[in-house]
């Protein structure tokens, strides 16, 4: 019987031991890890890499071409998936179709006094307003499910009858000519809806500059030297 009673001393004894270790034990100090459960991602986390993932430069590189049938201006570029129409409707309104991997938008630019221009439409609103030379374009844009404000300069390049400007930003640097609209953009903080935007004012000056010459698909007027425009190479 003796080491029956000594069984069940030791047997007590270890229990004991367990339980005043289990009881110092707190909560917080349980990694659920430990017990084989796989914590969850905080939803905080998830958006921050999403936002990490979407914080990329684009390299971009516009042609612009007329189709004077139609009474359109285009500029896009395949690897951006960038794609702008403007077509005027009367004077001073033009409707503006934007293709940003492949999903088309509408929109409106409307010419006030001034020389200022005001596009809407698409969740879109934005001023493009005349100082001096140079233009502001400024105002909100709706994309990826948040508001965001812009405020870009437009500044002229040459004084010469050129049609040339440049966009020097920290995330945003292009530059445009009669021909084409080159150069880079973040999109952390210009999407490509943000940059089809702006685009479509640089189609709209480029059309109230430059006539098209005879036909339904032309690269349009290098630059002006007079009142009179003339096609490049003549």
């Amino acid at each position: 019987m003796k080491p029956f009673f000594f069984l069940i001393f030791v047997f007590f004894f270890i229990s004991s031991i367990h339980a005043f270790q289990l009881d110092n034990i707190k909560a917080s100090d349980l990694q659920l890890s430990d017990i084989g459960i796989i914590q969850p991602i905080a939803a905080k986390e998830v958006q921050k890499s999403n936002k990490k993932s979407s914080n990329a430069q684009i390299s971009l590189l516009m042609q612009i071409r007329c189709f004077s049938a139609i009474n359109e201006t285009k500029a896009d570029d395949s690897f951006a998936r960038i794609d702008v129409i403007v077509k005027k409707v009367f004077a001073n309104n033009y409707s503006v179709r934007s293709i940003v991997d492949s999903d088309y938008k509408w929109s409106d630019i409307r010419k006030a006094a001034n020389d200022n221009y005001h596009l809407s439409g698409n969740g879109i609103n934005l001023t493009m307003s005349k100082w001096n030379e140079d233009y502001v374009i400024s105002g909100n844009i709706y994309d990826e499910q948040q508001h965001k404000y812009i405020n870009v300069m437009l500044n002229k390049r040459f004084n010469d009858g050129r049609f040339s400007y440049n966009i020097n930003d920290f995330r945003l640097n292009l530059a445009i000519d009669s021909h084409n609209i080159s150069g880079y953009f973040n999109t952390y903080d210009y999407s490509k809806k943000t940059v089809a935007a702006i685009v479509s004012f640089i189609l709209v000056l480029h059309d109230q500059k430059f006539k098209a010459m005879p036909g339904v698909v032309t690269r349009c007027y290098a630059h002006q030297t007079t009142n009179t425009e003339e096609p490049a190479g003549k």
